[in-house]
């Protein structure tokens, strides 16, 4: 029997409030990864539905909600200057990771500059500033439409239950809390419905979902509802660890027709002592082998991962290992960033270890190696034909030109007809560009 679709317009929590009566303007500004991204776009959509008119950065705002990171001290550097600066224009609401780290997020807030350790507290703020009561309820969860992009994120759980010694997200995000399943097909049917044909999920730590779950459940008989939806043309994965793809799993995206062939494994290094160190709970050897396992159902899966250098006790000989490993596993894509201590970690207390110095050397070798990997990979699908997703459109010279990601995240420019945003294609590449291929349309 065909699993009955819940209702997709209906959201819970929306619509139970009056809308404010005089025209305020929002604008909104996101940092970081695709949670922090998902967290932002559901405050738009709820202030949407109060009334609020949602504006470009660039214009004239009475507010900006800005989505903040803080996995890196980079990351928070960047979002609180944009995030200060911005306050010269008028009331800022800082939401995000970075103000549960640091309640002192503005330099001088000055009565216009709001910490919101949550994004209930983000959406009180704008209630307030509308002379609203702010005694509403909302569990951050609930999108329409993934506003100016064809592929939309879809949120399945929040926290992770830690275990690296260098990551501070555990304890600004807590533990792992999975979505119910039906509230994510609705979602997946209301994006879908908008106009996104793809869906990628994502998580904190998307390979423990369900696990919470009264009764337990897991990635896969989720990913097998999400194939039901109609309107849904690919589903992606945004990032799982490497012992979390099973052979069930790994089966399961091999025959799957919607299932993107692309997986993001984290690794961050290629040295066992180093592994150790982080925390993390594979060895070289069980990482390799589990590649190996995974390609024996999908020859030309696209695997990319993260590398991290300059980790404390990394030294040349444990980088030489990580280098040669990144070369033996034949990724297709590296991310690659040095190591930043974050205060409340158990790797803070190295920071003063000398490879930390040695980080941003270390990065750019692998960055090149990278970047040499991902030629290599791309031109293995030349002459094959995959399928893209367009998402962007432009003129040149009197043609159209269309661009877009393949189901193994390649972005393939190509010739083809005006008016086909957001539609799937037949594409065979004919040549490789500076960062993804260029084909003809089938």
């Amino acid at each position: 029997m065909p699993m009955e679709i819940p209702d997709a317009n209906r959201m819970t929590d929306f619509g139970k409030e009056s809308k404010i009566k005089s025209k305020i303007c929002v604008a909104f500004k996101v940092f970081g990864c695709k949670v922090n991204q998902y967290d932002t776009h559901a405050l738009r959509t709820r202030a949407e539905e109060l009334g609020f008119e949602v504006v470009s950065p660039d214009g004239d705002w009475d507010a900006m909600v800005v989505g903040t990171c803080a996995v890196t001290e980079r990351a928070l550097a960047k979002a609180r200057r944009f995030a200060n600066q911005a306050l010269s224009k008028g009331m800022v609401v800082a939401t995000g990771c970075a103000p549960r780290l640091c309640p002192d997020f503005f330099e001088n807030p000055g009565g216009m500059g709001i910490s919101a350790a949550s994004p209930l507290e983000a959406l009180d703020a704008l209630r307030k500033l509308a002379g609203m009561d702010a005694q509403g309820s909302w569990d951050g969860h609930g999108i329409r439409k993934f506003f100016g992009h064809r592929r939309a994120f879809l949120k399945v759980g929040d926290g992770c239950p830690g275990g690296c010694t260098y990551c501070i997200i555990p304890m600004l995000r807590g533990p792992s809390r999975s979505r119910p399943p039906l509230e994510l097909v609705a979602e997946a049917a209301r994006l879908a419905g908008a106009g996104h044909p793809e869906i990628v999920l994502t998580a904190i730590h998307l390979g423990l979902y369900g696990r919470d779950l009264a009764p337990p459940s897991g990635l896969l008989p989720l990913l097998r509802m999400l194939e039901s939806v109609p309107g849904v043309r690919r589903l992606r994965l945004s990032s799982i660890e490497i012992l979390e793809v099973s052979d069930d799993l790994a089966r399961f995206i091999a025959g799957s027709p919607l299932l993107a062939k692309h997986l993001h494994i984290p690794l961050q290094s290629g040295d066992g002592a180093v592994l150790g160190r982080m925390g993390r709970k594979y060895a070289p050897a069980e990482f390799l082998s589990r590649l190996a396992r995974i390609r024996e159902f999908m020859h030309d899966v696209s695997i990319s991962t993260d590398v991290m250098t300059g980790f404390p006790g990394e030294d040349e000989a444990s980088f030489r290992r990580t280098c040669e490993f990144v070369e033996e596993a034949g990724f297709s894509r590296l991310h690659v960033f040095p190591f930043s201590p974050r205060p409340g970690t158990r790797a803070w207390e190295w920071r003063d270890d000398p490879a930390v110095r040695a980080g941003n050397r270390r990065s750019a070798v692998l960055v090149d190696l990278g970047l040499r990997m991902a030629d290599r990979f791309r031109r293995r699908f030349i002459g094959k034909e995959v399928e893209v997703l367009v998402e962007e459109e432009h003129a040149e010279a009197g043609r159209t030109v269309l661009s877009g990601k393949s189901s193994e995240y390649l972005s393939v420019s190509f010739e083809g007809m005006p008016g086909s945003l957001g539609r799937m294609v037949r594409v065979v590449p004919v040549a490789t560009t500076e960062n993804g291929l260029r084909g003809e349309m089938r």
